[in-house]
């Protein structure tokens, strides 16, 4: 490759010598690995779901679109980091960037990042839908049904109100994903960022809540309950590493 002679976006610390021609991205292949791994269990997952819903039981019901829905959006957020660790510059020191580089990353971060608050909302609503499936026939009470539709409202309105922001985060728009453009002004993108993990973490937290108040009226024995234990704390593990990696 034929070097650039493009300056980088900031100086390298003292002793190291930059290399924006041929950078060397820092975990791209166990990047690479994780997300085929998990690509490839959630769509066998997903698979399976629908080959049983629909051709076996043939209770195919909007759960399950919502849940595809999921699947393509989470799908398209993975492709886009993929595809920058090779043309964007993840995994690189910030004084390997030049210009047109930081730029195209500024591009798949902004892509990357409204793309993936869908992903969790269609996500969250499927899982609404497959509680009021549980709780509608037995329940005579209608203030469940309340609450899942509650949920349900908040859900889309702060992921509508996520992607506005992320949006229309800049003044021009194009100063958000462009690093040449320096006129006009920006909200704080962090903030928004860190909205969008303690939503998400608030509402995942409240829908394993949900789930132990749906179940705590069955008639079960002790080692059910342990199981229900288990899967809650792996559930807030879960959403405790979520919500670490996206602060």
């Amino acid at each position: 490759m034929a070097p650039t002679n493009i300056p980088s976006v900031v100086p390298p610390p003292p002793g190291v010598t930059p290399n924006p021609d041929n950078p060397h991205a820092r975990f791209k292949s166990a990047n690479v690995i994780i997300a085929a791994v998990g690509i490839s269990l959630c769509t066998v997952s997903l698979a399976m779901r629908i080959y049983t819903k629909a051709l076996l039981l043939h209770r195919f019901w909007l759960d399950d679109v919502f849940i595809i829905l999921a699947w393509v959006f989470s799908i398209a957020t993975q492709s886009t980091i993929l595809w920058a660790f090779y043309h964007a510059g993840y995994g690189l020191h910030i004084w390997d960037f030049t210009v047109p580089t930081l730029t195209t990353y500024l591009k798949t971060v902004a892509a990357s990042s409204i793309l993936y608050i869908p992903a969790l909302a269609f996500a969250k609503l499927a899982l609404l839908l497959l509680y009021h499936s549980i709780i509608s026939p037995s329940s005579p009470k209608k203030s469940p049904i309340y609450l899942l539709y509650a949920l349900g409202a908040i859900i889309i309105s702060y992921s509508i109100a996520l992607i506005a922001a992320l949006i229309f985060a800049c003044d021009p728009l194009d100063r958000a994903w462009d690093a040449s453009v320096t006129r006009g002004s920006c909200i704080n993108r962090n903030a928004v960022f860190l909205a969008t993990a303690i939503t998400n973490t608030a509402s995942d937290v409240v829908l394993l809540g949900v789930a132990v108040w749906i179940v705590r009226g069955l008639r079960v024995t002790m080692g059910f309950w342990a199981r229900v234990g288990l899967v809650f704390l792996l559930g807030v593990g879960g959403v405790y590493v979520s919500s670490s990696q996206t602060a």
